[in-house]
């Protein structure tokens, strides 16, 4: 079953990241609706953070889109995301990002980003962060007829 295979990957990452010392954030979604079409959507997003020093942290994310309509698959996303920041100051931090993105569905076997950045924080406190981030990143996008 491929829902079942998608929910162990995310159950066994989820766990992994309680042997190291990582903030984590999971969520998981599962709708299912009947009618004049059945729909069933399983999606999950994981994400980790740990601080390397003072300075240098890392952040993971990854998700999972899965769709069904009337037993025929109308999503597959999977996007893994890592982060490497370090702060120049208590406001301003340079950033080093990868994203991998497969969509099954898309013209596009997978679509690979990375590049570096900067990012302020303008609000960060107990209860809430708000930053701003830009940069420049190279797309490397590898379409099922070839490179382009």
């Amino acid at each position: 079953m491929k829902l079942l295979s998608k929910f162990s990957i995310v159950v066994l990452l989820s766990v992994s990241g309680y042997a190291l010392d990582v903030d984590k954030h999971l969520e998981l979604s599962y709708v299912q609706t009947s009618g004049n079409t059945n729909t069933t959507t399983f999606s999950s997003k994981l994400q980790g953070t740990a601080a390397l020093s003072k300075t240098e942290s890392i952040k993971a994310k990854a998700s999972i889109l899965y769709s069904e309509n009337d037993e025929n698959t109308s999503a597959n996303k999977y996007n893994i995301e890592l982060d490497y920041n370090h702060m120049i100051n208590e406001k301003l931090y340079s950033y080093m990002g990868i994203n991998y993105i497969k969509d099954e569905l898309s013209d596009y076997d997978y679509r690979l980003n990375i590049g570096p950045g900067l990012g302020y924080k303008l609000i960060e406190d107990e209860i809430q962060t708000v930053d701003i981030q830009g940069g420049l990143d190279y797309a490397y996008d590898r379409y099922k007829t070839g490179i382009k």
